[in-house]
């Protein structure tokens, strides 16, 4: 009497196996990668504590950059709604023809809490609006390793909140305040008054996830943007 045998799969069939196992596997491993938002990261610092340094150096490890600043900068010379608004609002003199005078508008805001209010009312909403639009059109090209949103007021706009991780660049105060005197050519008073409209250091470095401290030396800086490029590579989404 014959016993009845167990019937081996070929090898075709094995093989066929193991490719649809493969299949599947890239199949999530792409879905994981589609479905995984890009990290999206709020670097603040006040003037002078080089900022936009580390924002540059964080570009050269692949990042994509909103500058809000850069923002604020395209609705005021874009948006002819915005510009007639500031125009009734502040005057001629703040114009040279058709163009905004961005310097005497300054002078003007950052000496008189009431009229950096009532700027802050016409531009900040357009503004912001332009910055969403820049961070899901950066969300799109899913390129880079993260996102970094370099705006001074991250915390004071309430930028924090749309971002998953804020980072603080911290510098002495007097380091500060001597590079903004010679990067704007300003002078020390009209340095404080930039630094005294926004949070004071202490505050954004409280409320920030990460602290970048800025020694003022280049290759210290270098070292710790490849520390924080490391450890954002690595932050949970």
């Amino acid at each position: 009497m014959v016993k009845n045998q167990a019937i081996k799969p070929s090898v075709k069939v094995y093989q066929n196996y193991l490719l649809l196992r493969i299949h599947k596997i890239c199949i999530i491993v792409l879905m994981d990668k589609l479905n995984k938002k890009s990290l999206i990261v709020g670097l603040t610092g006040i003037p002078g504590s080089g900022k936009s340094k580390v924002s540059g150096m964080l570009a050269q490890h692949g990042a994509i950059i909103v500058d809000v600043d850069l923002a604020g900068r395209w609705v005021v010379e874009e948006n002819k709604n915005v510009l007639e608004q500031i125009r009734q609002t502040f005057g001629d003199a703040v114009f040279i023809g058709d163009e905004l005078d961005r310097r005497k508008l300054g002078a003007l805001i950052f000496a008189d809490q009431n009229m950096r209010d009532k700027l802050n009312r016409i531009v900040h909403p357009v503004m912001l609006q332009r910055v969403d639009d820049l961070i899901n059109e950066s969300l799109k090209t899913g390129h880079a390793p993260y996102i970094v949103v370099d705006a001074a007021l991250i915390f004071e706009l309430g930028l924090d909140k749309k971002v998953d991780v804020t980072v603080t660049v911290s510098s002495p105060i007097e380091i500060c305040i001597k590079r903004a005197m010679q990067r704007d050519g300003l002078g020390r008073e009209q340095v404080m008054q930039r630094i005294k409209s926004q949070l004071p250091q202490e505050e954004k470095i409280r409320r920030a996830d990460y602290v970048l401290r800025n020694d003022g030396d280049r290759g210290n800086l270098e070292k710790e943007v490849k520390k924080l490029h490391n450890r954002l590579l690595e932050w949970p989404n």
